[in-house]
């Protein structure tokens, strides 16, 4: 269907046969497409050479004889350019097929309402502009009698027409142009006051200013229909780009829902919603707060068949005519998704060729939209499925594997207890204890670090926030791992004068043990450790340094994961969760932790604290200390 400013003058009842004519091609399986442009040739060439359309079917001409050879056919200009495409001719009377799609447009699903009142007053409108605007230009024409030719004032006339035809249309100026043409020759041409002529070569210069008059009108009612397509055009992109911006953020189905509905409510007016399936593939209304575009209550049975069957019905169509919606099924890439039940204030607003094209586009963003939320909801299920299977295996992995090795050495203490007790001497007995114990322990502490990661990953983790100085925490730790840290040197550095912090004393303690154990798993024995902090306005850092091998380069940030462990087939034992936990104990205290390697070498690992309380009399008592 293309678009001329001659077509955009046709009756609605005309343009209605032409929509139910497409609409009959989709319902057997075509793709419609609406053009506009001037000529109907060039467009149709346009669109084949862009889609490489090898034929084209057209009926024969309606044009006969001498009307055909100057006035030219639409065919013609087709087969005469249409290179390499077959052009196929059909013979079929088009008056028969007008006929017989007016007497089908009398169906009472295509009886829309027309401003006909509306249509008539503008008519009217632009019949007295014609007569005024003539009076207009015979008066200014009467001023410049005797000052100025004839030929000037011709122009003024032609002013007058131009003036009408812009604003007023074809009819009007043609009017304009006739009773401009009277009026010269009435007022103007000798004898005047009359219609008669005395010099004949004026009769040429009626004719030839009738014809420009017309030419004029033509050409500017052409540059109107136009102007309006174009702004129909511009105005139909806006609302596209407007919807597409706004579904483009949406996230999920239900915004996504939202949105569509009102952007169809502002295009289309009256009110509509989106219905999809539950399980089943039953057809519900939405269980949300409706909004005010929406619309409440639908046939529901009529939705289940568009859904069912992938064709519109409802109001207007030949499908269920009665129900007071139209009913659109909106297909995606996976079938069916879903309906759209619209009631329109103005079918036409819903049926016209254009409006159907944009509500069609309609749909396709909102379905690709709807589809891409679920899309995405669908990968973030794996994903998250993906990351669980994950965790659980290096899970099952680590704890398999180090819980193996504590168990292993307590059933072989405690065999040996039990075979060879009589032959064990007491310092035997208490080796083997004491090996129990320390297996024991480390089993213990094991399941405490997972019951731990598992509390401050559901954030079910209560802070206890006292107030505590930090050499008692650091002295805590070091108190708790004296065995771990036999044979080597701790150098504590911590700044003079040194406030109550505002923490969780227990977990800041945890955090300093899992600092110290790692130093000491992964340094050679008897090198030095060193516990360091600094306090500056608003925070407090605290670090523990090694001289070990350091940080390959780029697994500062990995460290702190769960289960990653720098050796994972090496002799040390743990599963990869006790940084993990640091990360989770500073995090949870607004602070913040890292790693990096010492310039000296070894590898230093930091937290740092807020530090926005401070308790004023004991900064005061500190600062008369000093």
């Amino acid at each position: 269907y293309v678009e001329t400013p001659k077509l955009q003058r046709l009756p609605p009842q005309q343009r209605d046969e032409i929509l139910r004519v497409l609409r009959f091609a989709e319902t057997l399986g075509a793709e419609t497409a609406t053009l506009s442009g001037l000529v109907i040739s060039e467009e149709i060439l346009s669109f084949a050479k862009d889609r490489n359309v090898t034929k084209i079917v057209l009926g024969k001409p309606s044009r006969r004889g001498l009307k055909r050879w100057l006035l030219g056919s639409m065919v013609d200009v087709l087969i005469a350019e249409a290179h390499n495409i077959n052009i196929y001719l059909l013979g079929s009377p088009v008056n028969l097929e007008l006929k017989q799609i007016k007497s089908g447009a009398k169906n009472k699903s295509f009886r829309f309402n027309y401003p006909k009142a509306e249509t008539i007053k503008k008519r009217w409108l632009g019949l007295g502009w014609a007569f005024g605007t003539t009076a207009c230009s015979t008066l200014v024409s009467w001023l410049m009698t005797g000052r100025f030719e004839l030929a000037n004032i011709v122009m003024v006339y032609l002013l007058g027409v131009v003036f009408v035809a812009a604003r007023f249309g074809r009819e009007a100026s043609i009017l304009t142009s006739v009773l401009s043409v009277l009026a010269f020759d009435f007022f103007f041409v000798t004898p005047v006051n009359t219609f008669s002529v005395a010099d004949a070569q004026y009769l040429v210069t009626f004719v030839i200013m009738l014809l420009v008059g017309i030419v004029i009108s033509h050409l500017t009612s052409n540059m109107r229909a136009q102007t309006k397509v174009a702004a129909h055009r511009e105005r139909r992109a806006k609302v596209l780009y407007a919807l597409s911006e706004e579904l483009a953020v949406s996230r999920t189905f239900i915004d996504a829902a939202k949105v569509s509905v009102r952007h169809i409510q502002a295009e289309f007016g009256g009110t509509n919603v989106l219905l999809f399936p539950a399980e089943g593939g039953r057809i519900i209304y939405p269980l949300d707060t409706p909004l005010p575009e929406s619309l409440k209550g639908c046939d529901l049975g009529v939705a289940q068949w568009v859904f069912d069957h992938n064709q519109i019905a409802g109001q207007g169509t030949d499908t269920l005519p009665g129900a007071d919606a139209v009913y659109f099924p909106m297909t995606g890439y996976r079938g069916v998704i879903g309906v759209l039940a619209l009631r329109a204030a103005n079918l036409r607003r819903v049926f016209l060729p254009e409006q159907r094209r944009l509500l069609d586009t309609f749909i396709n963003q909102i379905v690709q939209t709807i589809e891409r939320v679920r899309l995405s909801d669908d990968a973030q299920q794996s994903q998250m499925r993906i990351e669980s299977e994950s965790l659980r295996n290096s899970l099952l992995s680590a704890i398999s594997h180090d819980l193996r090795t504590p168990l292993a050495s307590i059933v072989g203490a405690a065999s040996t207890l039990v075979d060879k007790d009589a032959q064990l001497s007491q310092t035997d007995r208490q080796e083997l204890g004491f090996t129990i114990y320390d297996e024991a322990l480390r089993m213990s502490n094991l399941t405490n670090n997972i019951l731990d990661m598992a509390r401050l990953d559901a954030g079910k983790a209560q802070l206890n926030r006292q107030w505590y100085p930090l050499d008692e925490i650091i002295g805590g730790a070091l108190a708790r791992l004296k065995r771990k840290l036999q044979g080597r040197v701790v150098n504590t550095k911590l700044p003079e004068g040194l406030c109550l912090v505002r923490l969780d004393a227990v977990l800041i303690e945890q955090v300093l043990i899992n600092l110290l154990e790692n130093a000491c798993k992964y340094t050679p024995t008897g090198t030095p450790i060193d516990i360091s902090a600094e306090r500056s306005v608003h925070t407090l850092k605290v670090s523990v340094a090694d001289e070990g091998q350091g940080i390959p380069a780029g697994e500062e940030e990995k460290l702190f994961d769960k289960f990653y462990r720098l050796d994972r087939e090496g002799s040390q034992s743990g599963v990869g969760l006790g940084l993990s936990i640091c990360k989770a104990i500073v995090i949870a205290h607004g602070g913040l932790i890292g790693a990096n390697n010492r310039t000296e070498g070894g590898a230093e690992f930091y937290f740092v604290l807020p530090m926005d309380e401070a308790l004023p009399e004991l900064e005061a008592e500190d600062h008369q200390d000093g």
